[in-house]
């Protein structure tokens, strides 16, 4: 019983550190981000869309949907809930990277073909969406690292390729 109370008395110490740790500048105010009260939306995929692309819809409350799709076909859908601390690992890496505040759109112009990735972060009323096409950002690579973890977590596959 003892340990039964300890255990719950550190998970709501994580959620708490998770929710103080969730925070961007925004305006000039910290934005504090409930994991609870958060969701994401993250695709990445060749800009031809029929050599594929992979996604994953993560609802407020964690319900999640991770879809894999081939020559425009469907070929693998996973869903499952991710919980408030594999939400706030994201949220943590998104605020600490200050994805918040970058640009909507990061593009190389010189290349024509290749791949994009997009995340959009869902917060109360608000969101923030941030589109790499042929580049680099490293505030969101930080961020699509921490989704790359929770895809390879719930579909019991090391190292998700998300390519193949």
């Amino acid at each position: 019983m003892k340990n039964k109370k300890i255990i719950i008395v550190f998970g709501i110490a994580v959620a708490v550190v998770a929710v103080f740790l969730s925070r961007d500048k925004k305006g000039g105010d910290f934005l504090v981000i409930d994991p609870a009260d958060a969701g994401l939306n993250y695709e990445t995929g060749a800009m031809h869309e029929e050599w594929g692309k992979t996604t994953l819809d993560i609802e407020k409350g964690g319900k999640s949907t991770f879809r894999k799709y081939e020559n425009l076909e469907l070929k693998e859908e996973i869903s499952f809930d991710a919980s408030e601390d594999e939400l706030a690992q994201i949220l943590n890496a998104a605020s600490q990277g200050g994805f918040f505040s970058l640009r909507d759109v990061y593009k190389d112009p010189s290349i024509m073909d290749g791949g994009f990735t997009a995340i959009t972060i869902f917060y109360g009323d608000e969101s923030k969406t941030v589109k790499v096409i042929n580049d680099y950002n490293e505030s969101f690579d930080a961020v699509e690292s921490e989704i790359y973890k929770l895809i390879g977590k719930k579909t019991k596959k090391d190292n998700y390729d998300l390519e193949n």
